[in-house]
């Protein structure tokens, strides 16, 4: 048992066309106002995006700065403690004069540089 819409089925069919019609039309007015919007605000967006890839090339650039600094300073770091080691020797030995003095408190701090080395090495070789 169903109800019957025979005469009416085809009223039914109009209005429900109609309100379709209604309803695309109200569509194709929203749409070509935000066309229209996005059109308006699309230089904007282009320069966002252009300020935003400047941005990540200079993020890019620093990250690239630091690495090579880092690469520097790993260098000195290394070198700074045994340039002072040679300096304190020579400070200390009144006997070491001018460049002559230097190269010796050099060659002395290397002996006791692999000296230690040697020592070290020794230790972990007999307690491990």
């Amino acid at each position: 048992m169903g109800i019957s819409f025979a005469p009416y089925n085809f009223w039914i069919l109009y209005g429900a066309c109609a309100i379709l019609l209604i309803c695309l039309i109200i569509l194709g007015i929203k749409a070509g106002k935000m066309m229209k919007a996005i059109r308006t605000y699309q230089p904007a967006f282009k320069h966002i995006q252009k300020n935003i890839q400047l941005a990540q090339i200079k993020a890019e650039a620093m990250q690239e700065k630091k690495q090579e600094d880092d690469a520097k300073n790993k260098k000195w770091k290394i070198l700074l403690p045994f340039l002072l080691a040679i300096k304190h020797t020579y400070d200390n030995d009144a006997s070491l004069k001018g460049m002559k003095g230097m190269a010796k408190a050099a060659k002395q701090t290397a002996e006791r540089n692999n000296e230690q080395r040697r020592i070290f090495a020794q230790f972990k070789k007999n307690y491990q």
